[in-house]
């Protein structure tokens, strides 16, 4: 039994809905910060940007459509910093000096 102080998880007594798109697009933005990777100048700027957006949608009574807006404009900035990041060269051979005896 559940009391009513507890989260109940979705599964348990009822199906779960259909995806709901912004949280799709909040997926896709956080994997294209993550491979900016943490030591990209632009990194924790865009990550901090996007905190505030999850934050935001939190609140109670959120404008979703303005967090839409603020999303659309964050993709548009990673996207850019991913544009201007330099390209990652090949890895250089393997020369067996970091292998575990």
């Amino acid at each position: 039994m559940v009391s009513q102080s507890e989260p109940r998880c979705v599964g348990e007594d009822q199906a779960p809905g259909p995806p709901d798109p912004l949280a799709e697009r909040l997926r896709a933005l956080h994997r294209a910060i993550v491979a900016l990777g943490p030591g990209s100048a632009a990194h924790a700027a865009l990550h901090l940007r996007f905190v505030a957006i999850c934050t935001a949608l939190k609140m109670p009574g959120a404008p979703r459509a303005r967090c839409a807006r603020r999303l659309d404009e964050l993709m548009a900035d990673v996207a850019r910093a991913a544009r201007a990041q330099p390209a990652a060269g090949p890895l250089p051979p393997d020369d067996g000096r970091d292998a575990v005896p």
